[in-house]
């Protein structure tokens, strides 16, 4: 009769190899805060760590997920006593502006266009200080 062993542990995804690099998620961090600087930092990832571009290249899809995940360190080990805090919302945004009033001083030939405007329907902004 057999032996009974474990069940062997699922395979590691490329996704899930990638979360656990961390130069490369330092790099995706980077390129989302300025994409333009991807390929020259994938390129010093090269010269620094090839196996990890070569992991890059291996599985361009699940790098691109990596990219578009906005917390890929969630997959790390960290302690779910320490969830992330929500973010902020912003403190400074202006209340909606009010519409103001402008006046404008049309020529002489500015104001027979706007009269022809109006014979052929459209409509003159009424209230407004001329």
């Amino acid at each position: 009769m057999a032996a009974l062993q474990p069940p062997a542990a699922p395979p590691v995804t490329p996704l899930e190899r990638m979360r656990r690099e961390p130069q490369l998620l330092q790099l995706c961090v980077m390129a989302r805060q300025n994409p333009a600087l991807l390929r020259p930092l994938l390129e010093e990832l090269n010269r620094s760590a090839p196996q990890i571009v070569q992991l890059v290249q291996q599985d361009q899809a699940a790098f691109q997920e990596l990219l578009n995940d906005p917390t890929p360190s969630a997959a790390q080990s960290t302690p779910p006593a320490a969830p992330a805090a929500p973010p902020a919302p912003p403190q400074e945004v202006p209340p909606p502006a009010e519409p103001q009033q402008v006046s404008v001083q049309l020529t002489p030939a500015e104001a027979e266009a706007v009269q022809r405007l109006c014979k052929l329907g459209l409509q003159q902004s009424q209230g407004h200080g001329a």
